[in-house]
């Protein structure tokens, strides 16, 4: 769960459901939280930091307290435009962004890329791979094997 700048952190009771706050929560993210996605395996959260164009990367504490850890920042998206919607699947991330451009004459058009990184599952280091321009901005995304 995730406002402008935090996010908070929940655990899920196996046995009933109950959701209960994660010692620390909620974590300092970033200036203008717009999407947030797990790592397939788990062990990091990615968050997309509309303010400063940027992924911020956190560590995850999966066995024992759930607590998040800053593991580092990447680069925005390739496009220079602002990142929006967030997508994992196996050693990538997927990045949508979006482009407004206003004219006095035509009014607003939007463009859109959504770029690929590849991730290192050992740091959580993210690598640019590719970029692929989008007819319009992605608003949501979700990868499918």
């Amino acid at each position: 769960m995730a406002s402008d700048s935090t996010i908070a952190a929940l655990s899920i009771d196996p046995q009933n459901g109950i959701l209960n706050q994660v010692p620390g929560s909620p974590f300092p993210a970033g200036q203008q939280i717009a999407s947030f996605a797990m790592s397939s395996d788990g062990n990091y959260l990615f968050a997309l930091d509309g303010w400063n164009n940027t992924i911020r990367i956190f560590a995850t504490n999966r066995s024992t307290t759930g607590i998040l850890t800053p593991a580092s920042v990447s680069a925005g998206p390739s496009t220079g435009a602002a990142p929006y919607a967030l997508a994992t699947q196996g050693h990538f991330v997927f990045v949508g962004s979006s482009l407004w451009q206003f004219t006095a004459f035509s009014g607003s058009t939007v463009t859109g890329s959504i770029s690929v990184y590849a991730l290192d599952s050992n740091t959580g280091m993210l690598t640019l791979r590719a970029s692929f321009p989008t007819p319009g901005g992605p608003e949501t995304m979700i990868a499918v094997p």
